[in-house]
């Protein structure tokens, strides 16, 4: 049963807060080895520069030969347990090498969303970038209690 290895690329610096106690919290929880990786927001004045400078600026620290999951509004939109078993399908087909992707402000540019593996919403609500980052570690959190039959997540 070989471990889950996960990056999480995200624009923007998480700092000291609420934001990142919570972060803390399920970071802490989590037995499967999980970086995270900070890009800069882009300073440029158009929407479509932004995006542009977020793309190469994440692009270049994404690990080469791994499964890459941005978090996008047009993604698709699965429950927790559709979650765990996406992730059950990769350990099953040695895929343990994950990326998951998450935009800043303004999300993520369209160009750089199709050459990724795949793309997830966490629903038709917006919510902050650094509170979607907690949000995702909590559900791999839950994947992970999923996965062990662990009574974290109730079915």
């Amino acid at each position: 049963d070989a471990a889950m290895n996960i990056n999480i690329v995200a624009v923007g610096r998480m700092t000291n807060g609420p934001e990142k106690e919570l972060w803390d919290k399920y970071y802490n929880r989590l037995l499967w080895p999980i970086t995270a990786s900070e890009v800069p927001d882009s300073r440029a004045k158009q929407k479509e520069s932004q995006l542009s400078e977020e793309a190469k600026s994440i692009t270049k620290v994404i690990p080469k030969n791994c499964l890459k999951v941005a978090l996008d509004l047009k993604g698709d939109m699965i429950n927790s347990i559709s979650f765990a078993g996406l992730f059950e399908k990769w350990m099953l087909e040695s895929q343990n090498r994950v990326v998951f992707i998450v935009g800043g402000a303004n999300g993520l540019q369209r160009k750089f969303l199709t050459g990724v593996d795949h793309s997830l919403s966490m629903g038709l609500l917006t919510w902050p970038h650094m509170l979607a980052r907690c949000m995702l570690l909590e559900q791999i959190y839950r994947t992970q209690c999923i996965l062990t039959n662990h009574p974290y997540h109730r079915k």
